[in-house]
């Protein structure tokens, strides 16, 4: 055991007793900070062997710190042993010195002690963490690690000092260290641009650069900024700290190749939108010009089969009048599909007795049912009002198209229409329409084809249904412009369900 001749002198018994039974490494801490004695484990952990060695000895916490003031309230006549187990402990953990000039991390555990009024002091325990390592070459493992980090990094890395005037105003900035990313970011090397202030090396630097990093280094605020550099036509993104006032570093990645490609990206994407709306405006502004000549064609043959034809000729002219039919409704389904993909549908809502509506599209269709050999039926629901507020063309143009599709791919069989009330508030209504034949069916493979443009389930040059594969993605789109959207359900060889739910405004 060592302690100085003074604390031994007076206080022989019990000190010499407390510090012999004690394993953990002890110093007492006098108030001038100078260690008035330590016990044999103290001297096995700090390496010390003589009161000599110990005589000017201070207590080092680390490098910047010395133990110099109590770090709780002293209090009187209290024996070494009731300090022990009454006093309130500070505890701390951290790296500290030892006379071997190693490095021991250690928890401490301070307890203030009062042996009389002239002498106080602190009762310092060590608790070993991890042993004791070799100072420098923990500090030189440290430094090659971070070497290590700092030269590996993708990211741009370098630290910077600011440089302010007599005014305080920062006017520049110079670079104290760079890694091999931002040297090869910058196009120089460190020794080109290390001492060197950014004005020498970038001269076209914006001001507004320097003021903001002057804040992050004068005031500690962290930066994520976008920065373009007209002298080295880069763009970069770019996160600053500092790490100490007056210093900031600069994270930077290199993102040139990124916004060159997006800026191209979307150009491309606005060409193509712009091509793609003027071809679909000039389709739909031609729909006058292109349905005009076809009438006229139609109308003409419609004479011709009225005039005194041979058998040979009236069967031309049939074939004529069949032919310009077809041509007229593809021109019908191509205009039709091409004001919608350029959102050039109008909507123009009216009054409507939807009993009577349904009994004419009912009426035109029954004929075709009919030569097809099925059954027709339609059915409304009686407590749907009367009197409804809808788009009657587009409407019409939908419900044609279900109900043509459904006399196609079914025959001798049952085509039925039907229109149910799904509820009612004092304004407005929700009706289903559907239709339903008993026909082919489709395979469920084949469903996701149904609603995709110029898509046809079967699309073999010897296809036995005719069609440009583009009714139902019209319809789709009408009834996804009101808010809703047609549904299927079909088994093959057991036929389809086509269905939609509307909401309209209607007037008892």
């Amino acid at each position: 055991m060592g302690y100085t001749s003074f604390l031994k002198k007076r206080y022989d018994k019990y000190f010499e007793t407390f510090f012999s039974l004690c394993m953990t490494p002890m110093l007492f801490i006098c108030q001038d900070g100078k260690v008035g004695c330590f016990n044999h484990p103290a001297s096995e952990f700090f390496g010390f062997s003589d009161e000599k060695e110990i005589s000017d000895l201070y207590f080092w916490q680390d490098p910047n710190y010395r133990f110099k003031k109590p770090l709780v309230h002293s209090c009187e006549n209290k024996t070494v042993f009731d300090l022990t187990y009454s006093f309130e402990s500070v505890k701390e953990e951290g790296f500290y010195k030892t006379s071997k000039e190693g490095i021991v991390k250690a928890r401490v555990i301070i307890s203030q002690i009062v042996f009389s009024q002239e002498l106080k002091g602190q009762l310092v325990e060590f608790h070993n963490l991890f042993g004791i390592y070799d100072g420098q070459e923990y500090m030189d493992t440290e430094k090659q690690m971070l070497e290590l980090v700092f030269n590996s990094m993708t990211e741009g890395l370098a630290l910077h000092e600011i440089i302010l005037n007599e005014r305080g105003q920062a006017y520049d900035y110079r670079f104290l260290q760079v890694n091999p990313s931002f040297e090869k970011i910058m196009g120089l090397k460190s020794a080109d641009i290390t001492g060197k202030t950014v004005r020498q090396i970038l001269p076209n630097v914006e001001q507004y650069w320097i003021d903001t990093y002057a804040k992050v280094a004068l005031e500690g605020e962290t930066l994520r900024i976008n920065n373009f550099s007209s002298d080295l036509k880069k763009y970069f993104d770019v996160i600053t700290f500092s790490p100490k006032k007056y210093y900031f570093a600069v994270l930077a990645l290199d993102i040139t190749e990124k916004v060159v490609m997006q800026r191209e990206l979307i150009k491309a994407k606005e060409e193509a939108e712009a091509a793609w709306r003027a071809k679909n405006i000039f389709i739909a502004n031609m729909s006058h010009e292109l349905r005009n000549p076809m009438n006229g064609i139609m109308g003409f043959v419609d004479l011709l089969c009225e005039s005194e034809l041979n058998d040979s000729q009236r069967e031309y002219v049939n074939i004529i009048h069949d032919s310009s039919f077809s041509l007229l409704r593809i021109l019908n389904d191509i205009i039709d599909f091409s004001r919608l993909d350029s959102s050039a549908m109008s909507i123009c809502e009216e009054m409507t007795d939807i009993r009577a509506y349904m009994s004419r599209i009912y009426e035109f269709f029954l004929p075709s049912c009919s030569l097809a050999g099925n059954s027709f039926v339609l059915e409304t629901d009686s407590m749907i009002p009367r009197s409804i507020f809808m788009d009657k063309e587009r409407y019409r143009q939908v419900i044609s198209n279900l109900i043509g599709n459904a006399i196609k791919f079914c025959r001798n069989g049952k085509v039925e229409v039907k229109l149910s009330l799904i509820s009612k508030t004092n304004e407005v209504c929700e009706i289903n329409f559907s239709v339903k034949d008993s026909g082919i069916g489709i395979k469920e493979e084949d469903m996701h084809k149904l609603f995709r443009p110029f898509s046809q389930i079967d699309s073999t040059p010897a296809k036995k249904y005719s069609g440009t594969g583009l009714g139902l993605a019209i319809s789709q789109r009408i009834i996804q412009a009101f808010g809703s959207e047609i549904k299927v359900d079909s088994l093959p060889g057991k036929g389809s369900i086509f269905h939609f739910i509307m909401k309209f405004k209607y007037k008892d």
